[in-house]
């Protein structure tokens, strides 16, 4: 090739940093306009990730079956930039639409009129002041009202807006839902697939088919999870550590499995990691996007819940890194045990 094989490694890693700096802006971004929205848009975008899953996983062993494997990467990565792009195109539709633009250029419109208020309020000028008044009543100015009062005219002039919304304020308010979508993911990624890497199919003789079957078993299975509070909410914000709790267990379960010795003989199939990585899924899939949806509704404003939106989102991007690494030191822990 063009390249040799340690510096196609470098490439590749350097293109997986970068992909993940993408696909963190994307995705913070998505979940904001999500919170903004409203209602179930932020589970019909975890449904949406899960359907992509799926969609890869078909597309690997399309190209798998029925190309060498040379020709079988290039159509996997290209096919995977079409999807891409075509996502990007529907997110720019999905602003276009007119009940989301509306929103949208509201939001924006309040987020210009308190950036021109505060200025105003730093100016400190004798002619315009600045202040906020936080009583309510006759003659009075409402919470998150600015009083300009213009000492030329002797008039005031009232900019309604909502106040600043900071990442403190944010973690007040949705601070366990946020807690739970970070541990959520830590576990799936310090669970799967680095614990799974090194089984090898023993009972059915798979050979290189095993890992793409537990991926697939992972994204069917979250999917499932993703779509199911969609239909049936069995997680309340007072539930959700509870059921983030229990989910703690598969690290030491997968650690078992990565140590067959470990486990009883009748255990030593194929099928015992299939069931395992597909509880895996189901289970982060649904905790996952309960601790997303939850954590939205906890927005007042919409200011409010695009934040919070935000942080869940960096939540599980933080979850889903520190889980890498910690997947990364376990699979090097057990396999050198």
């Amino acid at each position: 090739g063009a390249l040799s094989r340690d510096a196609g490694f470098v490439v590749t890693l350097g293109a997986v940093m970068l992909n993940a700096v993408f696909s963190a802006s994307a995705q913070s971004s998505t979940f904001a306009l999500g919170s903004l929205i409203g209602g179930s848009a932020t589970q019909a975008i975890q449904t949406g990730n899960g359907l992509i899953g799926c969609v890869s996983v078909l597309l690997r062993v399309a190209t798998k079956l029925g190309l060498p494997a040379a020709p079988a990467m290039w159509t996997f990565c290209v096919s995977g930039a079409l999807i891409l792009l075509g996502s990007f195109v529907c997110y720019i539709a999905l602003l276009a639409e007119p009940s989301i633009r509306a929103r949208v250029i509201a939001h924006e419109e309040r987020r210009a009129e308190r950036n021109r208020s505060d200025r105003l309020a730093s100016m400190g000028d004798p002619v315009l002041e600045a202040e906020r008044v936080y009583e309510e009543g006759e003659g009075q100015w409402g919470s998150g009202e600015y009083a300009c009062f213009d000492e030329t005219y002797g008039e005031p002039v009232v900019a309604a807006i909502s106040p600043v919304v900071s990442v403190g304020t944010a973690l007040s308010l949705a601070g366990v839902e946020s807690g739970c979508a970070f541990s959520v993911f830590f576990v799936c990624l310090a669970s799967f697939p680095g614990l799974t890497t090194s089984l090898q199919s023993t009972s059915w003789q798979l050979g290189s088919w095993f890992p793409i079957l537990l991926v697939s078993c992972y994204n069917v299975a979250d999917l499932a999870g993703k779509w199911l509070p969609g239909r049936a909410r069995l997680l309340t914000s007072a539930t959700l550590p509870c059921a983030t709790l229990c989910h703690v267990l598969y690290i030491p379960a997968f650690v078992l499995l990565a140590r067959p010795e470990s486990i009883p003989d009748a255990l030593r199939a194929d099928w015992l990691p299939c069931v395992l990585v597909s509880g895996l899924g189901i289970s982060t899939g649904y905790i996952g996007c309960m601790a997303l949806v939850l954590g939205a509704e906890r927005g007042r404003t919409p200011e409010e819940r695009e934040v919070v939106g935000m942080v869940t989102s960096f939540c599980l991007m933080a979850g889903l890194c520190s889980g890498s690494i910690a997947g990364l030191l376990l699979s090097h822990w057990v396999l050198h045990e």
